[in-house]
């Protein structure tokens, strides 16, 4: 049994041996965020092709940065300057703060231009709404709860740890009247994903556990 400083130290040493990756707590680190830039780019695809029209902003839940900033990158780069990433925060303002968030953007547009220099340099639309986190990470508020609500009557099945959270964000700005045309992003897949360990005998069996 070990501190998450020895962990840490650890994950470093297995990192510069070039032979590990080091997943960040949350997940979200500029390669992980690629994967939202990509999204970023496929909504703007849908919106050329007429599948919907080109909302005003996008409400995304806030945790480690990488879905809010990725998004928020992808759609600028795809040329969608002109919407805007509603950030609701769901987690700390210490681990999710305004300048965290430029940290991802940041670092993200530097691997992608690394790997890819015709990548464009753009500048991100984001904003940070903090108004819903409430007592803190994973602790609903009756904003959230009723977001649930009316979000559940609709066929949406929301939970209360970040995409109520970000559902009340958009609910609460469509009533007080600061959108026209907002479109949420869920982030929540309320399906039960398969059994792995139980399908694939070569998962390990330390890891099994946490898959099975």
């Amino acid at each position: 049994v070990g501190s998450m400083r020895s962990a840490e130290a650890r994950a470093r040493d297995l990192s510069e041996k070039g032979d590990s990756f080091v997943i960040p707590v949350g997940g979200s680190s500029a390669l992980a965020n690629i994967g939202f830039v990509a999204a970023g780019f496929e909504l703007a695809e849908q919106i050329a092709a007429g599948d919907l029209e080109e909302p005003d902003h996008v409400y995304v839940p806030l945790g480690t940065n990488g879905s809010a900033a990725g998004l928020a990158l992808g759609l600028a780069a795809a040329g969608l300057e002109r919407v805007k990433v509603i950030a609701v925060r769901a987690s700390s303002p210490s681990t999710s703060s305004a300048d965290n968030v430029a940290r991802s953007i940041s670092d993200t547009s530097a691997l992608l231009r690394a790997n890819e220099p015709t990548f464009p340099e753009v500048r991100a639309r984001i904003s940070i709404d903090g108004a819903e986190l409430g007592r803190g990470y994973a602790l609903s508020t009756p904003r959230a709860d009723r977001a649930r609500s009316v979000a559940g009557a609709g066929g949406l099945a929301l939970e209360t740890t970040y995409t109520a959270k970000a559902f009340a964000s958009l609910v609460r700005d469509a009533r007080e009247g600061h959108v026209k045309r907002a479109l949420f992003w869920m982030t929540h897949d309320p399906r039960p994903g398969p059994s792995v360990a139980a399908k694939d005998a070569s998962v390990p069996r330390d890891l099994a556990g946490w898959l099975g």
